[in-house]
C-alpha cells in the first residue's frame, strides 16, 4: 500500500480529487491555519501526537499523553458522608490535559505563493503529507508517528538539488506553566546541505531531502532527567539507524482492516474515527499505558465508553488496554473514595476520572466494568477476564452491596444523578416544582445496575439500556423496545442530540431499534470534529451492517435506503466471528463468518429473511469451527 500511497502523491493537485480516494484521504487544497486544531491533521502512536497544518512556515504542536497540568490531585471533601451537599468537591479546578509545545519548521515559502497545493490524511496508515511547487521546484513532506519506534518522523524533499532550507526551532506558549517534567528533542539527517545553530534555531541550508527524528519522555514514566534523556535518545538513535523508509514500513499496526464501498464521506468519515482511535490509544509497553484522550481529561459517565464503542466491532480490540490500565490505578484510589465519600468498601470511581482526580458520579465503575464485560465477550480471553476484569468486578460488587439500599420494594442507587438532567420534586415534597440534579433511583442506574448483575433530555442517558446496553432490544423483549422506541422520539422531538457526542448516540440508539433511515438522518446532520462524537459515527456506521450484542449475528440489521449497495470486510462480532458483507438492491448477497475461537454461531438476517450456510439451509444455533469460514447466502 505504501508504493501506491506515493504514487498519487506524484500526481499534480489540479486532478488531486481524481487521484486521492475519497474514502481513505482527507485532503485539502490550502494549509491549515495555525492554533485553530480543526485545520490541522492529527496523527499519533498512542503517547506521542502531532497536528500538521502544512503552511510554508509550519507548526507541528506536539503532544505527549502524560503531560497534564499537575500531579495527583485528592478532591474528595471533608466529612462528605455527612450530607449530601458535602459530596460535591470543594475543590471545582481539576488537572487537565496540556500539550508538550511545537516544533516550528519555516520553509521561508509564503503560503500565497505555493502552487498545485495539496496535503492530506491517509487514515490507512496514518501518514499526513504536503505537496506544493513554487518557483519551478515541487516540494513534499510526510509525517508519520510511529507506533513500533514510538517516535514521530518526518521526511522533506525538494525536486531540485539543495533547493530545500528550513529554520528550526521549538517554542511552547509562555503562559502555560506545567508542574510535570519532560525532555523532547528533534534530530535532522540529510546527506547534503549546510547545518548551522543562531540561537535557539537550528539553519539547515541546500539539502534535497531531509529526515527528522523527534520524541519527548516525561517524569510519568522516568522519575530522572537522565533516565528520560537515555530513553528518548535510544528510541531517537534506533529510529535514526534505520531511516525514514523502515520506519514507515512499520510506522501501523492492526489498523485498517475494513474496506467499503458506499456514500465516500460517510467512508471518509468512518476511516478517520477509526485512525484516531489508533493514533490515540495504544499499549505502549510500559506498565500504564494512558488511554484515548483527546477531550483535556477522562469523562466515564459516556465520553471515554464511547471512544471505545468501535474497538471491538471493527477489530481494534487492542485500543481499549490503555482504558483497563486506567481502571486498574482508578480502582486503587476508588477504594479510597469509597470509604471516606460513602462509607462503603470496594470501589467507586468517578465521572471526572483520572491520575490526576476524581469527582462525584457513583455509577462510573458499574459502566467500566461493562467494557471488561464485552472485552471478553470479542475476544474470549479466559486470562483477561481471570487476572484482570474478576478482581475489578469484585471491588464493584462490594461498593454497590453496601451503597445501595431497599426503596418502594427494590434495592436502588443514591444519592445519585442522571448526567445533565434534571429531577423535578414532586408536589408532595419540598421544594415542588424544583429542579434538582441528584434523585434516588435514576433510571440510567438501574438500567447500569442490571448490566452488572421521565424528563426531558438533552443527552438521552435515560437510554443506555438499549445502547450501549442490551436490556431494551427489540430482540430480547419487543415490550422494553417498543417503549424505547417511543421515549427516544419524544426526547428527539424536545431538542435531543444537538452536540456531536449526543448526536451519535442517537444514531447509535436507532440502529439499535433496527430504525437505518432514521439514523441516516442524524448522521447526516451531524458531520463535525468532537472526539467522542468521531467515535460514536464509526460504531453507529459499523451497527447499520452488524450486530452482535444480543448474542445473535445480525447482518445489516439497520441498513438505511440511503446504502442500496456495499460491502465491508473485517467487522467483529461478538463470540470472536470476523465478518464481510456484501449487499445489493438494499438486500444481502453473500457474507462470509470466520470462526476465530470455535464458539456457538447463531444468525439472522435484515428483518428476519430465510438464508443459507456454506449451502445447507439455516435452522439454529451450532458449534463452529476454530479458523473455518462459512459462507451465507439468502434462500
Amino acid at each position: 500500500m505504501s508504493c501506491r500511497a506515493l504514487l498519487l502523491l506524484s500526481l499534480a493537485s489540479a486532478h488531486v480529487s481524481a487521484a486521492l480516494d475519497g474514502s481513505r484521504y482527507m485532503w485539502f487544497t490550502q494549509p491549515g491555519r495555525w492554533p485553530t486544531f480543526e485545520e490541522g491533521m492529527p496523527i499519533g502512536n498512542g503517547r506521542i501526537g502531532a497536528t500538521i497544518y502544512g503552511g510554508g512556515a509550519e507548526v507541528v504542536g506536539i503532544n505527549e499523553n502524560s503531560i497534564w497540568t499537575g500531579p495527583f490531585q485528592d478532591r474528595t471533601p471533608l466529612n462528605a458522608t455527612e450530607t449530601e451537599p458535602l459530596m460535591i468537591p470543594n475543590n471545582n479546578s481539576p488537572r487537565a490535559y496540556s500539550y508538550f509545545g511545537n516544533v516550528n519548521l519555516d520553509f521561508g515559502h509564503p503560503d500565497e505563493d505555493m502552487s498545485d497545493y495539496v496535503r492530506w490524511l491517509y487514515t490507512k496508515e496514518g501518514i499526513a503529507g504536503v505537496s506544493y511547487s513554487m518557483n519551478g521546484v515541487n516540494y513534499t513532506r510526510e509525517y508519520v508517528a510511529s507506533y513500533p519506534h514510538g517516535v514521530l518522523v518526518a521526511r522533506f524533499k525538494a525536486s531540485r538539488r539543495g533547493a530545500l532550507n528550513i529554520n528550526a526551532t521549538m517554542t511552547r506558549i509562555k503562559d502555560i506553566k506545567i508542574p510535570i517534567e519532560w525532555t523532547g528533542e528533534a534530530r535532522f539527517k540529510s546527506d547534503t546541505g549546510m547545518f548551522n545553530v543562531s540561537g535557539s534555531s537550528l539553519l539547515i541550508h541546500n539539502v534535497t531531502t531531509l529526515e527528522m527524528y523527534f520524541d519527548a519522555e516525561t517524569n510519568f514514566r522516568y522519575t530522572s532527567r537522565d533516565a528520560r534523556e537515555k530513553e528518548m535518545r535510544e528510541k531517537i538513535n534506533n529510529a535514526y539507524t534505520l531511516g525514514y523508509d523502515a520506519v514507515r514500513a512499520a510506522a501501523r499496526i492492526s489498523i485498517a482492516r475494513n474496506t467499503s464501498a458506499d456514500v465516500q464521506l460517510t467512508v471518509l468519515v468512518f476511516n478517520f474515527g477509526r485512525h484516531l482511535l489508533v493514533a490515540s490509544s495504544r499499549n505502549t509497553d510500559h506498565a500504564t499505558s494512558l488511554l484515548a484522550n483527546l477531550q483535556g481529561k477522562y469523562t466515564i459517565n459516556i465520553n471515554i465508553e464511547m471512544n471505545y464503542w468501535p474497538a471491538g466491532p471493527t477489530d481494534l480490540i487492542e485500543t481499549q488496554e490503555p482504558l483497563f490500565d486506567l481502571m486498574a490505578v482508578a480502582d486503587v484510589r476508588g477504594r479510597s473514595l469509597a470509604k471516606r465519600m460513602y462509607g462503603c468498601p470496594g470501589t467507586v470511581p468517578c465521572a471526572n476520572d483520572n491520575y490526576t482526580a476524581s469527582t462525584m458520579w457513583p455509577m462510573g465503575a458499574a459502566w467500566l466494568a461493562w467494557h471488561m464485560m464485552d472485552h471478553y465477550r470479542f475476544t474470549g480471553d479466559t486470562r483477561f477476564l481471570r487476572e484482570v476484569a474478576y478482581p475489578f468486578f469484585v471491588n464493584v460488587a462490594a461498593f454497590y452491596e453496601c451503597y445501595t439500599f431497599p426503596y418502594q420494594g427494590y434495592q436502588v442507587t443514591g444519592p445519585s444523578l442522571s448526567p445533565e438532567n434534571n429531577f423535578y420534586v414532586p408536589a408532595d415534597e419540598t421544594v415542588a416544582g424544583a429542579a434538582q440534579s441528584v434523585n434516588v433511583a435514576p433510571a440510567m442506574d438501574n438500567q447500569l445496575m442490571t448490566e452488572v448483575k421521565g424528563h426531558r433530555a438533552e443527552a438521552p442517558f435515560i437510554l443506555r439500556a438499549l445502547m450501549p446496553g442490551r436490556q431494551f432490544s427489540p430482540l430480547l423483549n419487543s415490550t422494553l423496545g417498543t417503549a424505547a422506541e417511543v421515549l427516544l422520539d419524544q426526547c428527539v422531538s424536545h431538542g435531543s442530540g444537538t452536540t456531536g457526542w449526543s448526536r451519535t448516540w442517537l444514531i447509535n440508539q436507532y440502529v439499535r431499534l433496527f430504525r437505518g433511515d432514521d439514523a441516516w438522518e442524524q448522521l447526516t446532520q451531524w458531520f463535525a470534529f468532537q472526539i467522542d462524537g468521531n467515535f460514536g459515527f464509526v460504531s453507529g456506521v459499523t451497527e447499520m451492517l452488524l450486530q452482535s450484542h444480543a448474542g445473535i449475528i445480525h447482518l445489516l440489521p439497520a441498513l438505511p435506503s440511503a446504502l442500496p449497495k456495499g460491502s465491508v470486510t473485517g467487522l467483529v462480532a461478538r463470540s470472536n466471528f470476523v465478518v464481510d458483507i456484501q449487499w445489493e438492491a438494499g438486500k444481502l448477497v453473500h457474507a462470509n463468518i470466520t470462526s476465530r475461537a470455535g464458539g456457538e454461531l447463531q444468525l439472522r438476517c435484515m428483518n428476519g429473511f430465510s438464508v443459507a450456510i456454506s449451502g445447507q439451509g439455516y435452522t439454529g444455533p451450532f458449534r463452529t469451527k476454530v479458523g473455518q469460514k462459512y459462507v451465507v447466502t439468502p434462500v
